[in-house]
């Protein structure tokens, strides 16, 4: 399964039980708990709303496709998809290589420079 963050902004419209309506809906949806929806005024108008109410949370799934879909829908004015790396699937750094051995080298270069 992979690992998603969403975040996303509803209508400032709804009152606080269809807020919680729409949260229980999207937990049902992704099968996760997610924070309790906060009142925040936006930087720039969405859909004409100077407010919104953000909801965000953590998920896994395979089927992104349906989810995706069923965001697209009122009351949902605009919401981010992260698809996240888990801890362990993190690449790690390649080890360093090793220095060639330059000793042959310089003393030859030695030989040279004393003639």
């Amino acid at each position: 399964m992979k690992l998603y963050e969403l975040s996303l902004l509803l209508s400032p419209d709804l009152k606080e039980e269809g807020v919680e309506k729409e949260k229980a809906k999207i937990e049902k949806l992704t099968k996760a708990s997610f924070e309790n929806p906060k009142k925040i005024k936006l930087a720039y108008p969405i859909k004409k709303r100077e407010e919104a109410f953000l909801l965000s949370g953590e998920f896994e799934t395979e089927n992104i496709s349906e989810i995706k879909k069923e965001l697209e829908k009122e009351p949902i004015l605009r919401f981010l998809l992260i698809k996240k790396e888990r801890k362990e699937e993190v690449i790690q750094e390649k080890p360093k290589e090793k220095k060639p051995d330059l000793s042959a080298i310089e003393q030859e270069l030695e030989k040279v420079l004393a003639e």
